[in-house]
């Protein structure tokens, strides 16, 4: 999928008006369960093909949330 997101962003030079790839924050139970941080692989990979600089760290987690896939519209 990263390499899709690259791929597509090549396309598509407007995508990819941006200087630095930040992965969403997983929780730390939710990382644990998976044993890695999905969005986290994803940014890596795009920064990679992309040539974009990566910050996996520039973002934290501060609270416990509801997973968004149980969440309702409202």
């Amino acid at each position: 999928l990263g390499e899709f997101m690259a791929e597509r962003i090549k396309k598509y030079p407007e995508l990819g008006d941006y200087g630095l790839v930040v992965p969403v924050p997983v929780s730390g139970k939710k990382e644990a369960e998976r044993g890695f941080n999905q969005s986290g692989l994803l940014a890596e990979i795009l920064s990679n093909k992309t040539g974009k600089d990566f910050c996996g760290d520039c973002l934290l987690k501060r609270r416990e949330t509801k997973a968004q896939a149980g969440l309702n519209r409202e």
